[in-house]
């Protein structure tokens, strides 16, 4: 239950307007257009879920408590996605979905970014900074070229996932969970990229989808299958200790 507003959200000049939400809401229309971004969208209420059921333009998308943004499917966020308390916030992808612009920042973790409905896939064309990346079905999360993921991807289901390097990439931090929460398919995409892994993966394959580079950082290890599409390609390099557990 909650409050719906059925009309768009839109402001006179780039940039500029705050909307908050004080409590359970849904947005129908589209918030701000391109060119003519809202200045800051802000959810206030601990425990609350605001829905947009549309495309959202703002500078700023603003966790102001320990709440909840859902995303509708097949609509896109361009903005950049932050709080005021470090780890507070959950932010849900209803289906496909497309983040243009960073989510959390180094001192402003998001608590969760929830990718949640079976055979969708999530684009993150910024960087993203999160508690954790969490596949909450048999899901496809894809990271836009030099960007980073800095927190735990994990999934409620094991074998459930795909996390996809559409080019150069990093992640700080676990790549699935030891035993129980092992990501299905972990894929560099682009050839001639190289993708990080400043920690342990856990996966049931590392696929090498294209002639590319896989660093593993000093001390970490891969639990899975490590392959390729095309044979010959892939370069595996580990830049210290490391251990395969997986063929």
């Amino acid at each position: 239950t909650g409050s719906s507003l059925s009309g768009s959200i839109t402001t006179g000049d780039n940039g500029t307007g705050v909307v908050t939400f004080a409590g359970n809401y849904t947005v129908v229309g589209v918030v701000g257009g391109s060119g003519n971004a809202l200045g800051t969208l802000q959810a206030n209420t601990a425990d609350s879920l605001v829905q947009f059921n549309n495309d959202i333009y703002a500078t700023t998308i603003l966790f102001n408590a320990q709440n909840s943004i859902l995303l509708a499917d097949g609509k896109s966020i361009a903005g950049a996605i932050t709080n005021t308390t470090s780890s507070d916030g959950t932010l849900t992808f209803a289906g496909d979905g497309t983040m243009a612009g960073d989510i959390g920042g180094s001192s402003n973790l998001i608590g969760t970014v929830s990718n949640n409905v079976i055979d969708k896939l999530v684009q993150f064309d910024g960087d993203v900074y999160a508690v954790n990346v969490l596949l909450n079905a048999n899901g496809t999360i894809t990271l836009a070229d030099g960007k980073s993921i800095t927190a735990l991807v994990t999934n409620t289901t094991d074998t459930d996932g795909t996390l996809t390097f559409a080019g150069d990439g990093t992640v700080v931090g676990n790549v699935g969970v030891q035993t129980t929460n092992n990501i299905g398919t972990v894929s560099n995409n682009a050839a001639d990229k190289l993708v990080q892994f400043d920690g342990d993966v856990y996966a049931v394959n590392l696929l090498f989808n294209a002639n590319n580079s896989i660093l593993m950082a000093d001390g970490k290890s891969i639990a899975g299958a490590i392959t390729n599409t095309t044979s010959t390609e892939g370069t595996l390099t580990f830049a210290g200790d490391g251990s395969v557990v997986g063929d």
